[in-house]
């Protein structure tokens, strides 16, 4: 048996609100990237990244994941979407596994493994603003 996953209920004005807390984690990602703040990119793009597949199912099916697995937001994403979805989620995911090591661990991201994830974000978000209105992005 599947398991089910761990969803609320959203309207449009949660998509709304899922796009732009998405948005401004993005800018927190971008600044602390800009100053060398490489675990903090990293964080707050992971961040940016959950957020904003929120906004993409709960702008496609009127939910949102909310389990802890952060692995399941991006199959949650992809059960939503579709095989379309395939390469938007490979980014997601390959930056979703660096949140442990940035925010937990006592070994830090440098430069390089940043920059990957902030031009993976910058991906995700390309794709996923096309799927999410406009007016929804606030």
């Amino acid at each position: 048996m599947v398991k089910k996953q761990r969803t609320s209920k959203a309207d449009a004005a949660d998509v709304g609100i899922l796009a732009q807390k998405a948005s401004e984690y993005k800018q927190a990602m971008e600044m602390a990237y800009s100053q060398g703040l490489w675990d903090p990119a990293v964080s707050n793009g992971v961040h940016a990244l959950l957020l904003m597949a929120n906004a993409v199912t709960a702008q496609v099916k009127r939910e949102y994941y909310t389990g802890q697995d952060h692995d399941g937001a991006a199959g949650y994403l992809l059960a939503v979407s579709g095989p379309e979805a395939r390469n938007a989620v490979n980014q997601m995911q390959r930056v979703v596994i660096m949140k442990t090591t940035a925010e937990y661990d006592r070994r830090s991201y440098g430069a390089r493994d940043a920059e990957d994830a902030v031009k993976r974000v910058r991906r995700f978000f390309e794709w996923a603003e096309g799927r999410v209105p406009p007016g929804a992005r606030l």
